[in-house]
């Protein structure tokens, strides 16, 4: 029977009504699953994996123990720097966990469930006590909430006397109805800030009733501060970021929310209701609801939820799908048909697909027919100028900056592979590693500037991860600035040839704008990523056999590399190298067979 209840089960079974049914059955063959230390540990991951949340554009699809050890070795020293900071600023003790199951617990007992909140920062002091959550996030998010004014648009949050971010509200400056309308929007869990103020919002339910109920609570939210740079000072072989505790600019940003998590608890205590309801009522088992259809917000049961829908063209592989489909009596949405039992993509009525790319898709899966857009794709291949220089960063998105001039999550590029593809055919591949615990950055780059020349196209996936990257090199080393912006313009991403849209490069070319897609084959399930791409074109060109297979991985044993044994290190080196070098192959394959499938090999390019 479930009786303990910690913060993420609470979460879990409100994103699914049928999550506590299938946890009930967990616990009948498993009881620890419900026992306290068990608890501790799934918050410990469910914190780390806002650190994810930051660090990666797209949800991963790995979480291993490995990732998680690494990540937790940050989330560490995150806690660590926010309890330096708060001991800074107010001159008492902080108590926190330095280990997992250190952490203060708080138990509120209701109607027979033990509600159990676990404290990364506590710190009493005369007249008032602190609640802080220390969240993997960066101030980014918080400080980029805005609201208009009569003249202008002023931030949700300011700093007050002691350094900390209020609101405006809080703080006692006049607002209006535009500042309410931002408030009304962050307050909801769903909210990529909301969700950090439900978390707290949830500890403070537990806590004023049980927890020094008759002293006044400070709830605050420790985050990475996105404007601290890191100016390379170390202490012991490790960033010195302590130094600059004095300084406006710490690495560590407090953010006072005690007034929005006093506005979300009544939520918070209705939400209550509805977890209990679901604990003690087995009918929702049957429940059409499904929980969200997110690596980093899923529950354990996701597959079970969704064991019905096909593996490949599910309803939920629609392009455009966020913005729903025209049924007769106004828009439907995804979650509309799933209530139905529908969920292939040809379970939506072709007459309710709302864009040209649904009806592509449709069509493609239907007759099992490759659609293409031959004239627009033959237009584009033709403005591609040799060589083409086919380009692949891999980067470590570290949640603490490790060399000079990085902030929180800027991508620390350590390895390069650069096809230069000739006109005649000829093909030469270089690459650059960096030695894990030495800043190579300056050679990396001036490596890479040195083999691509003034002629000729760079080819990317996804470019603008790579424009970024050299922008950042510019900014970082100026006496390339000149060079790289030379090179910016002649940047493409060759995911274009196939989803369509404008890319900047187009005007330049005389290009006019296309909206649609350019290409559909119904292997692709909705995603034009280079790995739902490659195999369609070149099936024996596979990341199967490599050791490591995907981005992730890759930073993952970049990371672990000055740790290892000679003999691994070594063998570590060479899979980073092979990885890199696939992707950059997988792009000249894919061009390759591109044009002969357009009958383009004998066209003068």
């Amino acid at each position: 029977m479930i009786k303990n209840i910690s913060k993420t089960k609470f979460i879990q079974g409100l994103n699914c009504p049928r999550f506590f049914y299938y946890y009930q059955e967990d616990l009948k063959k498993n009881n620890k699953l419900n026992e306290v230390n068990t608890l501790i540990e799934e918050e410990r991951k469910n914190a780390i994996l806002t650190l994810v949340n930051d660090s990666e554009e797209e949800p991963i699809e790995i979480f291993d123990d490995l990732y998680m050890d690494m990540m937790n070795v940050y989330f560490k020293k995150e806690e660590a720097l926010t309890k330096a900071y708060l001991e800074y600023l107010f001159k008492e003790k902080v108590f926190s966990g330095e280990n997992t199951y250190d952490q203060i617990k708080v138990i509120k007992e209701y109607k027979g469930y033990h509600f159990y909140a676990f404290l990364d920062h506590y710190q009493p002091l005369k007249s008032i006590e602190h609640i802080v959550e220390t969240k993997g996030t960066t101030s980014k998010k918080f400080l980029d909430l805005k609201f208009k004014s009569e003249k202008n648009e002023l931030p949700i949050f300011i700093k007050n006397h002691e350094g900390i971010y209020q609101t405006q509200k809080a703080f006692g400056n006049s607002i209006n109805e535009n500042y309410e309308k931002t408030i009304g929007k962050i307050l909801n869990r769903e909210n990529s800030v909301g969700q950090y103020l439900y978390d707290l919002t949830y500890q403070r339910w537990i806590i004023n009733d049980v927890f020094n109920k008759d002293k006044k609570k400070r709830y605050m939210l420790a985050v990475l501060n996105d404007q601290y740079i890191f100016d390379g000072v170390y202490k012991a072989n490790e960033p010195d970021y302590l130094k600059d505790i004095k300084n406006d600019e710490f690495i560590i940003s407090l953010f006072d929310v005690t007034d929005l998590t006093e506005m979300l608890l009544e939520k918070v205590i209705k939400d209550v209701e509805v977890v209990i309801d679901r604990i003690e009522n087995k009918h929702y088992k049957d429940s059409k609801e499904l929980c969200p259809n997110s690596k980093t917000k899923q529950c354990p049961y996701h597959d079970k939820c969704y064991k019905d829908f096909p593996k490949d063209n599910s309803i939920l592989t629609y392009l455009l799908k966020q913005h729903g489909f025209k049924g007769p009596n106004g828009t439907l949405h995804v979650e509309d048909f799933i209530k139905e039992g529908k969920y292939h993509m040809l379970d939506v009525p072709y007459d309710y697909l709302k864009y040209q790319n649904q009806r592509i898709q449709y069509e493609t899966v239907k007759t099992h027919q490759t659609y293409m857009n031959e004239s627009r794709m033959k237009d584009i291949i033709k403005h591609l100028e040799y060589p083409l220089y086919h380009l692949d960063f891999e980067s470590f998105p570290r949640p603490l900056p490790k060399f000079k001039g990085e902030n929180p999550y800027s991508q620390s590029v350590f390895l390069y592979n650069l096809h230069i593809e000739y006109e005649n055919g000829t093909l030469e591949s270089h690459h650059f590693l960096a030695r894990p615990d030495f800043d190579d950055r300056y050679d990396l780059i001036k490596t890479l500037l040195s083999q691509i020349q003034d002629k000729g196209h760079i080819i990317a996936w996804q470019d603008s991860f790579e424009k970024n990257v050299l922008k950042n090199f510019s900014e970082l080393y100026p006496e390339f600035k000149e060079k790289i912006e030379r090179l910016l313009p002649r940047v493409y991403d060759l995911s274009y040839i196939f989803r369509g849209y404008k890319h900047p490069i187009y005007e330049s070319w005389g290009l006019d704008e296309n909206k649609g897609i350019n290409y559909y084959h119904e292997k692709l399930n909705g995603s034009f990523s280079i790995k739902k791409v490659l195999p369609i074109f070149e099936p024996n060109l596979t990341y199967d056999n490599l050791l490591i297979k995907n981005g992730v991985q890759a930073y993952i044993y970049y990371d672990l590399l000055s740790h290892m044994s000679k003999e691994d290190e070594n063998r570590y080196k060479n899979a980073l190298i092979a990885y890199c070098h696939q992707d950059t192959l997988a792009m000249v394959k894919i061009l390759r067979q591109l044009k002969e499938t357009l009958s383009l090999n004998s066209l003068k390019l």
